[in-house]
């Protein structure tokens, strides 16, 4: 039975609980650091406190330090980035009707899974380990912390970088935009190339829309802002609101009036303040387009401190 969201009517004997990262190329792929940044890990312990075993598989196209997830999974497949192939992994995990398994792991590690998340940590599996049902591993004593996983949230967050996410969910008009790419009634969004390979973003609203970058709630300095570099080749002929969301939040401020001053000028950064948007903490932000407009974006993000504190723009 597949359920997205883990939950089921008749408790199963086992859960097998994919994710990972999505297939990347170029750039694209670039990371500070090898510690996998989901939120899979509290899926799984919520199925484990039901009693149920669970089976991590997990997509990625390295090495990536999970020692939580590893240390709350019964057992635990690394699943490179199959592609097409998923029923490949699909014939390692099933027993045929004896129960028996129908074919064995053989795989073996290209190379070393980390034990820690930092650059130079030791390798929990050296290059060539890989177990099979008849020979099952003896794992190490596993670290289940990343001490960088807080640097983004103490020093801002990226929201939309050279077309990049940290975890962040984008959706509008309750459709996911997957990576800041995708379409939904009222708003567009494709890439195309500044610097590199498609690593900006048009966003396209055809008619009045919003577009909602969520994060789990979280609060932030008090001087904390959200900064954007973008492009404006035409003004915008209604309002364009951003607020924040959570229970927190304000009624937010107009960027119609900033991004009339950036028409025509390539790309510029505008600041606004956390505080104007909301009084604590937040999950998430929101754009939303009066009507028809159109603008470019190359970063958007949390910076932890803005020098301009003042809500009444322009920003």
């Amino acid at each position: 039975m597949l359920s997205a969201n883990a939950s089921f009517t008749a408790k199963p004997d086992v859960a097998i609980v994919v994710f990972g990262e999505n297939p990347y190329a170029e750039f694209q792929g670039d990371v500070a650091d090898l510690g996998y940044r989901g939120r899979e890990i509290e899926t799984i312990r919520r199925l484990k406190a039901q009693g149920i075993k669970v089976v991590s598989v997990f997509l990625s196209g390295r090495p990536m330090f999970t020692g939580a997830e590893m240390a709350a999974s019964d057992a635990f497949v690394a699943a490179w980035l199959p592609g097409s192939q998923g029923a490949g992994v699909a014939d390692v995990l099933v027993a045929g009707r004896d129960g028996r398994a129908r074919r064995d792991f053989t795989g073996m590690l290209s190379f070393a899974w980390p034990s820690g998340c930092e650059p130079g940590a030791p390798p929990l599996f050296p290059l060539g380990a890989g177990w099979s049902y008849a020979e099952a591993p003896v794992t190490p004593a596993l670290r289940t912390d990343c001490p960088l996983a807080s640097a983004d949230v103490a020093g801002g967050l990226a929201l939309y970088d050279r077309g990049l996410r940290t975890g962040i969910a984008a959706s509008a008009g309750g459709t996911s935009l997957v990576n800041l790419v995708g379409s939904a009634p009222g708003i567009r969004i494709t890439g195309f190339d500044v610097a590199a390979q498609e690593d900006a973003r048009r966003i396209a609203f055809s008619a009045p829309a919003s577009l909602r970058l969520n994060w789990d709630e979280r609060a932030f300095a008090a001087s904390a802002g959200i900064e954007m570099t973008v492009r404006v080749n035409a003004r915008p002929a209604g309002s364009l609101v951003l607020t924040a969301l959570g229970p927190q939040a304000n009624a937010g401020v107009d960027l119609a009036p900033t991004f009339a001053l950036m028409e025509g000028k390539d790309w510029r950064t505008l600041q606004v303040p956390l505080a104007c948007l909301a009084k604590g903490a937040t999950t998430g932000i929101s754009l939303a387009s009066e009507g028809a407009f159109v603008f470019e974006v190359q970063s958007i993000r949390i910076v932890p401190k803005i020098t301009d504190t003042s809500c009444t723009g322009p920003f």
